[in-house]
Formats: structure tokens, C-alpha cells, sequence
């Protein structure tokens, strides 16, 4: 197969469009699954109440989950 039947075949609007819907699902759950590791244990050092956030946990969670790595998932996945 050479180079102009590979991008045909890779271009084709069918097989094409069927790629980029798979794609799009996995970046989607992706960005899903990142926002909810994040925000829950987050949410578990900061948990606030009607319009007031609690600085101390704020605090608790950036030395105990933001310092071990500056990628904010990888800090709270560790």
C-alpha cells in the first residue's frame, strides 16, 4: 500500500468520522475522570459552608496534596 492509498483510506469520511468520535469520548471521560480525582479530595481538605471557604483547609490541602507534585493530578493522585 503506498502513501496516497493510506491517507485515503485514513481520510475516509466515513472511517474518518468514526475516529473522531472516539476520540473525542476519550478525551471527554479523560477530562472527566481528571476534574473528579481533583475536585473530590479537594473538596474533602476544603469543605466549605453557605459563601464561606475554609482557609485552613485550604491550606492543609496545598501542603499536604499540592506539594508533592505541581501537576495538580498527579499531586492528588499520590
Amino acid at each position: 500500500m503506498d502513501y496516497r492509498e493510506q491517507w485515503e483510506s485514513f481520510l475516509n469520511p466515513e472511517v474518518f468520522k468514526d475516529r473522531l468520535i472516539n476520540i473525542s469520548m476519550y478525551i471527554t471521560i479523560y477530562e472527566m475522570l481528571k476534574y473528579s480525582i481533583i475536585n473530590r479530595l479537594k473538596d474533602f481538605y476544603v469543605m466549605t459552608l453557605i459563601g464561606v471557604r475554609d482557609l485552613e483547609g485550604e491550606e492543609e490541602y496545598r501542603v499536604k496534596v499540592l506539594s508533592r507534585h505541581k501537576n495538580h493530578l498527579y499531586a492528588s493522585i499520590s
